[in-house]
């Protein structure tokens, strides 16, 4: 009687630290779980605030891309109708520009790579602003001639699209990430 007493305590014993065991085990595994929920939960929210930063950066490009083409419009329309009110566009655009381009020098303060290439789209976007105002300052002047207004195109052609150009690999380079 002795020995199955001693039998059925070591069984006992035994079943309860089965039964230890295996609460030890689920409570590992529901704390484990946890913890890769909340690993996953802030890589989420890094990733999530890294899409909204690159949206963004290339929201403020594209507002760019858009003021230097309507800036360029109302240059064109004022050389070739000398109407003053197409001034008052050029101006609004090209303030819009500078607005835009600082703003965007804040969002990627740190980035040492894209604040070259913002460096590279500052200088092509001033050329084609200091070639729009050529352009008006020279129909504000005189009548153009023909061949001074082809040049003064020219010019200005090749300045806008240097700098849609590079607004565009800016672009396809952010939206890859």
């Amino acid at each position: 009687m002795k020995s199955s007493k001693k039998l059925s305590a070591r069984m006992k014993s035994s079943l309860e630290q089965k039964v230890a065991m295996a609460f030890a085990l689920a409570l590992a595994s529901v704390i484990a779980l946890g913890v890769m929920q909340y690993r996953a939960a802030r890589r989420l929210a890094d990733d999530l605030r890294w899409v909204s930063h690159a949206q963004d950066i290339l929201r403020k490009l594209a507002i760019t891309r858009n003021r230097l083409s309507r800036a360029d419009a109302a240059a064109q329309s004022f050389a070739i109708t000398g109407d003053h009110r197409y001034i008052a566009t050029y101006d609004e655009a090209t303030a819009d520009i500078r607005g835009n381009l600082a703003n965007l020098r804040k969002l990627i303060a740190g980035n040492d790579r894209q604040q070259q290439r913002l460096d590279s789209l500052e200088l092509l976007v001033n050329n084609s602003v200091h070639a729009l105002q050529e352009e008006i300052e020279t129909r504000k002047n005189q009548e153009p001639e023909t061949e001074q207004l082809f040049s003064l195109e020219k010019s200005i052609r090749n300045a806008n699209d240097d700098a849609r150009f590079t607004i565009g690999e800016w672009r396809r380079k952010k939206a890859t990430f």
